[in-house]
């Protein structure tokens, strides 16, 4: 659109991400005087419509016992995440860190069960201001009730002689041996 006075609008129309140049050939346009313009220096923006990815993992072995640490990869640098953003199911969320592409926080579970942890989309944004996209749910078991352990025989008391008894514990274990009964 002409604006007059020599100043003229243009609408552009990026088709992909990356850079986007305009440029104006020399002798398109001429003054009242006759004159032809000179070439415009090139014009160039980068085109960014693509939202950040992220995702959450842990380093910690599933089941977990009491709070531990999660991560929380962009791909690519954002800023705006702060600890609300940070959704837990059957837990909370503490102590976030991090800048850039990378974050991480402290979880500590409510109770034994599943613990999720979501951040949802837009609760981080890149420098063209797109909101992230939603991360998947991330999901880990978490079991800090110590096993409990029964000791029975089915020989009558008092026993005379060489016995035997069981040991049952209510859920799996391991590294337990007859080293271990005192």
């Amino acid at each position: 659109s002409d604006n007059g006075g020599g100043d003229f609008a243009v609408t552009v129309t990026p088709v992909a991400d990356g850079p986007v140049t305009l440029d104006v050939a020399s002798s398109v346009a001429t003054d009242t005087a006759g004159n032809a313009n000179n070439a415009a220096t090139q014009f160039t923006i980068e085109n960014d419509e693509t939202p950040p990815t992220v995702t959450i993992s842990t380093s910690s072995s599933d089941p977990v016992s009491g709070a531990f640490s999660v991560d929380i990869d962009f791909s690519e640098d954002v800023t705006g995440l702060a600890l609300g953003d940070i959704v837990v199911g059957n837990g909370a969320a503490s102590a976030l860190t991090g800048s850039g592409d990378s974050y991480s926080a402290t979880i500590t579970p409510a109770a034994d069960g599943t613990v999720t942890v979501d951040v949802g989309a837009g609760a981080a944004s890149d420098d063209a201001g797109n909101g992230n996209t939603a991360a998947t749910q991330f999901s880990i078991e978490s079991d800090s009730t110590m096993p409990a352990v029964v000791i029975s025989t089915v020989s009558s008391d008092p026993v005379s002689g060489t016995f035997i008894v069981t040991i049952l514990f209510d859920e799996a274990v391991t590294g337990f041996t007859s080293g271990e009964v005192v």
